[in-house]
C-alpha cells in the first residue's frame, strides 16, 4: 500500500507511477487529484492516529507494508505526516528510510517502508 502524506505529493507520483494505486492522507481517497474543498478545515481536523489505525487494517488484511511519501512542514499540516509515520510505527513496526529527500528538487519527498509484525 503506498501512502502519500501531505496529499499535495499525490498528483506528481500517480503521473510518474501510474501503474501504482496511491491513497493521499488525511482522506485516504485516490491520490490523482487533490480535493481542495475545505482544504484547511479537513486537513486541521484530522486525527494521524486514527488514520494509521485505518492503514493498519487495511495492510493487515494484506499482510503487506505501507509505503510512505512523505514531506513534513506544508501549510495546514503542522507534522501531521511525521506524527502518521509514528503511529503507523507504534502499529505495524519501525519503518526505514528508503529514500531521503534530495533538496535539491522540488518538493522533495522521504520514502519509508513501515512492515506488517
Amino acid at each position: 500500500m503506498v501512502v502519500v502524506c501531505p496529499d499535495q505529493l499525490g498528483p506528481s507520483l500517480v503521473r510518474a507511477a501510474p501503474d501504482i494505486d496511491v491513497l493521499a492522507y488525511p482522506t485516504l481517497a485516490p491520490a490523482a487529484q487533490v480535493d481542495w474543498t475545505d482544504y484547511e478545515q479537513r486537513n486541521t481536523a484530522a486525527d494521524p492516529g486514527r488514520i494509521a489505525e485505518q492503514l493498519a487494517q487495511r495492510v493487515s488484511d494484506t499482510g503487506g507494508h505501507v509505503w510512505l511519501v512523505s514531506r513534513g512542514g506544508y501549510r495546514t499540516f503542522g507534522v501531521q505526516c511525521e506524527q502518521l509515520e509514528t503511529e503507523l510505527s507504534v502499529r505495524l513496526g519501525p519503518g526505514q528510510t528508503i529514500v531521503a529527500p534530495d533538496e535539491n528538487v522540488f518538493e522533495p519527498a522521504r520514502l519509508s517502508v513501515i512492515p506488517q509484525l
